[in-house]
């Protein structure tokens, strides 16, 4: 059965559902608009070409050979994330007797965005590993003698 954009959907919707909710954004599993930029965003990373950015098909999630999914689904959390911690507006609230502290939630984001980007980068090779190149250098660091100098 080929991968779709509800399966992405489905999994990032649970991965992440109490904070797109927090944020007031969206938790459909189908023709999510607020997870159409996230999954974009990490097919992109990961070097695969989206037909239209702002529009995202079954065709653009099915060219990720299977290997690659976990990949591209942690990317996508990593990206959803980054997306709730921006739509946040909350504030800490003070007045004479009372105290709100709404900003934790944000904190705890800063944390998850933290961990998860490190898990990522441990576990994967960047995109465009296998093009890049690799040189060093040698250095030979020795005298000439020459030949009336080498028989005295």
């Amino acid at each position: 059965m080929p991968l779709t954009t509800q399966n992405i959907y489905t999994v990032l919707v649970s991965r992440c559902k109490g904070k797109l909710q927090a944020a007031g954004m969206s938790v459909l599993t189908t023709n999510n608009p607020d997870l159409i930029d996230p999954v974009t965003t990490a097919l992109s990373i990961m070097g695969y070409h989206v037909a239209t950015f702002g529009a995202l098909v079954d065709a653009d999630i099915q060219q990720v050979p299977v290997e690659a999914i976990a990949e591209l689904l942690d990317r996508s959390q990593l990206q959803t994330l980054i997306n709730v911690k921006g739509n946040l507006n909350r504030v800490d609230i003070k007045t004479a007797r009372r105290e709100e502290r709404l900003n934790q939630l944000e904190a705890e984001l800063g944390k998850d965005i933290k961990v998860l980007a490190e898990k990522i980068d441990e576990i994967y090779v960047p995109a465009n590993s296998a093009d890049s190149l690799q040189a060093g250098s040698m250095l030979l660091d020795f005298q000439q003698k020459f030949d009336d100098e080498v028989g005295s």
